[in-house]
C-alpha cells in the first residue's frame, strides 16, 4: 500500500512477464488445429505476437477507466480480506494500478498493431461479443449444419 501506484503496475508486469511462460506452455500442449481462448494478467501483446502466425489471430480487451472504476465499485473490490490501516488508499491504489495495466495493453497493442477493443460499458455485452466473434470469423472453420440425425451433412 506504501508503494507508489506506477511502482506496483510495474511490479505487476514484471512478474506477469516472467510467469506467462508457464501459460504458454500450457496453450503451446493443447492439440493443434483447435481455437483457443486463452485470457489472463500477463498475456500482453508483446509476449503472445511471437506465438502467431498473424496478429490477427488474437484480439484484446481493455476496459475503459469509468468502466474500470464502475466495475470495481460494482464487484466489491473494496471488501479486503485482510487488515489494513487504510482501506479507502488501498482500494484507489488497486484501481489506479489497473488503469495502469490497462494503458500498457493500449500501449503495446497501438505499438504492435494488434487489435484491440476498449470496453467501457456503453454496448450490451452480447454486442462485443459478436464483434470478437466477427473478428475470428475468417479464422473458424466453417461450421456444417446438422441433418434430421443430428450429424453434420
Amino acid at each position: 500500500m506504501r508503494r507508489p501506484v506506477a511502482e506496483q503496475a510495474r511490479g505487476a508486469i514484471a512478474s506477469w512477464t516472467e510467469r506467462v511462460g508457464l501459460a504458454v506452455e500450457d496453450l503451446l500442449a493443447l492439440p493443434a488445429g483447435r481455437p483457443i481462448v486463452a485470457e489472463g494478467p500477463g498475456f500482453f501483446p508483446e509476449a503472445l505476437l511471437p506465438l502467431l502466425a498473424s496478429p490477427r489471430q488474437a484480439i484484446w480487451l481493455v476496459p475503459s477507466e469509468a468502466f474500470k472504476r464502475e466495475s470495481h465499485a460494482r464487484r466489491g473490490k473494496s471488501a479486503w480480506r485482510v487488515e489494513l490501516s487504510d482501506r479507502e488508499r488501498a482500494y484507489r491504489n488497486h484501481v489506479e494500478r489497473d488503469l495502469l495495466l490497462a494503458e500498457h495493453y493500449r500501449r503495446q497493442a497501438r505499438e504492435l498493431g494488434v487489435p484491440l477493443i476498449e470496453v467501457d460499458g456503453s454496448r450490451p455485452v452480447e454486442e462485443v461479443a459478436a464483434e470478437v466473434e466477427a473478428h475470428f470469423a475468417p479464422r473458424l472453420p466453417v461450421a456444417r449444419p446438422l441433418d434430421d440425425r443430428g450429424s453434420a451433412g
